[in-house]
C-alpha cells in the first residue's frame, strides 16, 4: 500500500479525499519494473545506434531493432 501524502490529525477534507485516491493506487509489480526497465534498455540501445548509423534504411532500422529485442530477452 502507498504511503498516504498528507499525515496529521487535523487533515482538511481535500488532504483527505487525495490520501484515499492515492490509496487506490497500487505500486507496480516486479514485472511491470523488469519490463519498463527492458524497455527503456532496448530503447537506449536502439538510439545509441541509430544515432551512429544516421543514414540507415527503415528495413536496417527494423532487424537491428529486433536484433537487440532477442539478445535482451536471453
Amino acid at each position: 500500500m502507498n504511503t498516504p501524502l498528507h499525515k496529521g490529525r487535523n487533515l482538511s477534507s481535500a488532504q483527505k479525499y487525495e490520501n484515499t485516491i492515492m490509496s487506490l493506487h497500487c505500486d507496480p509489480s516486479p514485472q511491470e519494473i523488469a519490463s519498463n526497465n527492458r524497455a527503456k534498455r532496448i530503447s537506449q540501445l536502439y538510439a545509441e545506434w541509430s544515432e551512429a548509423n544516421p543514414g540507415h534504411s527503415k528495413e536496417s532500422g527494423m532487424l537491428k531493432y529486433s536484433q537487440i529485442c532477442e539478445a535482451k530477452r536471453q
